[in-house]
């Protein structure tokens, strides 16, 4: 029997569930998939991050984002290589954008809200030629930056959400794009 307790509980899962999920789109699996090619090699060594038309460099966001996709591929059958053994070049890039989101006032708390969204492309291309063979790119909201409230008169408020990348979640559903060896 399901009781408002239980239906409740599985509502509030779902949302969470939707609200962190990972947008993504690939382009060359059937590419890949025709070579190959198992090895692969960093090409941008210092990668920006682009925050709202501004350079950022993170090391520490980098690297995580690093460490987790070359994890992911070595489990996926790849091989992290020196420069001259590599078939492919691997190149990442992080950005982040803002967005207002409007709320419906009657069904919602905060009649919109201040969205930050991250932004991961990861692109693997031929070692010889330079073309892209693979590309991915995952999008998914970061953080709620402001909230406004009301109905007449609008109330604008800033939040503490800290920037929240969940790296595993969004690598692991972008390279779920690509071929395994």
């Amino acid at each position: 029997m399901l009781t408002f307790g239980s239906w409740a509980t599985g509502a509030a899962a779902l949302l969470l569930a939707a609200c962190s999920s990972v947008h993504v789109q690939s382009d060359g699996a059937e590419r890949l998939a025709t070579t190959d090619a198992r090895t692969y090699v960093w090409v941008n060594d210092r990668v920006p991050v682009q925050v709202e038309g501004q350079t950022v460099v993170d090391s520490e966001v980098v690297e995580r984002f690093r460490s987790a996709i070359d994890e992911r591929l070595r489990a996926r059958g790849y091989e992290l290589v020196g420069h001259g053994d590599a078939a492919l070049e691997a190149t990442l890039h992080l950005g982040v954008t803002s967005d207002t989101r409007q709320n419906d006032p009657y069904f919602a708390f905060h009649a919109w809200e201040q969205v930050e969204r991250g932004h991961l492309v990861i692109a693997l291309a031929d070692w010889h030629s330079g073309e892209v063979i693979w590309s991915a790119r995952g999008r998914r909201n970061l953080r709620v930056t402001e909230v406004a409230t009301g109905h007449s008169e609008i109330y604008r408020e800033g939040t503490d959400e800290s920037r929240d990348w969940k790296t595993e979640t969004m690598v692991s559903a972008v390279l779920d794009e690509l071929p395994a060896r």
